[in-house]
């Protein structure tokens, strides 16, 4: 096996998941779910990218982010939490008001060593 280079370092970690994926997935083609996860991943993806994140990947019906390299990586990834919660609600009634499913979420964090 060859070597592998390792750094451990502060960081804070997000996640944004879909509330009732399961139940939604069953109710919509795949095409369409993948239009719709698209959209969610857009509307998280621009809260983390304002306060200095960094998605790192999508899976499934969740967002992947981390906050690294700031003196307070905590308070941006805060920032960003905020910013996406402040915005659901006109998000949620946008897709209301155009016929499409709502992709409820939440959204979590946590802070530490990451490798």
């Amino acid at each position: 096996m060859d070597t592998m280079f390792l750094q451990e370092i502060e960081a804070t970690v997000v996640t944004a998941d879909v509330k009732g994926f399961g139940v939604l997935a069953a109710q919509l083609g795949p095409v369409e779910m993948g239009v719709e996860l698209g959209r969610f991943y857009e509307h998280v993806a621009e809260h983390v990218t304002a306060e200095g994140g960094r998605v790192v990947k999508f899976v499934g019906d969740a967002v992947l982010s981390v906050f690294i390299g700031k003196k307070d990586h905590r308070a941006a990834a805060l920032r960003a939490m905020l910013r996406a919660l402040r915005a659901r609600d006109a998000w949620l009634q946008e897709s209301a008001d155009a016929g499409r499913p709502l992709l409820d979420y939440t959204i979590g964090a946590s802070c530490g060593p990451v490798l």
